[in-house]
């Protein structure tokens, strides 16, 4: 006798074996389309750098300093050369000196209840490297051990590429979603010791700000010593500043942003001739020119048969807006 009812079973159970592989199939067929859109979108960046970059974004090819609103918040340092996170946990009772008069000191965790882009700028301030992004979660995470590393399993799964370009996300960031790709794709292969926890705190002193009043503020030398370990450790040559910006304090902050990048500064001088927007004055046409061209947002002007010696980057007003 023919057992109708246990046939219709076997063939249902094998459609819904075909089925869930044909759609395991499709998640494959995606996430291989991603990683291929992303490692070409890098082997173009790198074949074929672009001339002119006036977004200052970040194409994956140097570290990434990005201040995350945890609790407490946190500079979280992506270091690519050395293919580590760095954790840098700015603790309670850190302050800073705001330069306005009528509310002259702030807790620096007071930064992160305002605008992304004023805590990348102040926070590059204080620690002398280029903090360039912003992820502000809507429920802020407890920053301890245990849940960083959930976190980062997380943001390492392969599910993540997903939710990236289908998903609508918890938290607001100026990190586009092709960043996110290109940091995910960075990161995803490393292990949990490969993140180091730090105390911002460790590198602090006291401070006298206006009118004599003493703080627990943010030691610049120090912190700034310990952030470059996570950029580039490369040489990339000598280079020359001029101010151009209108903000007279703008040459000392790209001098300590260029050292994290691996340039030396030999020479900085100050303009009085205010210009829009940042320029790199180069001869060579060396890779390492394009990349910084892209860091801060330059235009690269090189004329035929010219040496200008060493590169000279010229800050314009676009930099001091972004910085101060």
């Amino acid at each position: 006798m023919t057992d109708y009812p246990a046939q219709k079973h076997r063939t249902g159970s094998r459609l819904r074996k075909s089925s869930g592989r044909k759609f395991s199939g499709i998640i494959a067929v995606f996430i291989f389309a991603v990683l291929l859109f992303v490692i070409l979108g890098g082997f173009l960046k790198t074949v074929v750098p672009s001339r002119v970059s006036t977004t200052g974004g970040w194409n994956g090819q140097t570290s990434l300093a990005i201040a995350v609103n945890s609790d407490p918040p946190a500079i979280v340092i992506y270091a690519k050369e050395a293919s580590k996170l760095g954790v840098f946990s700015l603790q309670q009772d850190l302050k800073y000196a705001t330069g306005n008069a009528n509310d002259p000191i702030k807790p620096v965790n007071s930064l992160f209840l305002g605008p992304g882009a004023k805590t990348e700028a102040v926070l590059s301030n204080l620690g002398g490297v280029n903090v360039s992004k912003f992820v502000y979660f809507k429920n802020p995470p407890k920053l301890e051990k245990d849940q960083v590393y959930e976190m980062f399993k997380q943001f390492a799964s392969l599910k993540t590429p997903i939710s990236i370009v289908f998903t609508k996300s918890d938290f607001s960031s100026d990190l586009s979603k092709m960043e996110l790709l290109r940091l995910w794709w960075e990161i995803k292969g490393l292990t949990l010791s490969q993140i180091d926890f730090k105390n911002v705190n460790n590198f602090a002193e006291e401070i006298i700000g206006a009118g004599g009043k003493k703080f627990n503020g943010i030691d610049r030398e120090s912190i700034n010593h310990e952030m470059i370990k996570y950029f580039d450790s490369s040489v990339r040559g000598d280079i020359e500043i001029v101010n151009n910006s209108g903000e007279a304090g703008a040459g000392l902050l790209a001098t300590y942003m260029l050292g994290a990048y691996g340039w030396n500064v030999v020479n900085v001088s100050l303009s009085q001739n205010v210009e829009p927007q940042c320029r790199i004055m180069d001869s060579d046409g060396g890779r390492d020119v394009e990349l910084l061209a892209g860091i801060f947002g330059c235009n690269i002007i090189r004329e035929q048969n010219a040496s200008f010696g060493n590169p000279v980057i010229m800050l314009g007003s676009n930099f001091a807006k972004r910085y101060f």
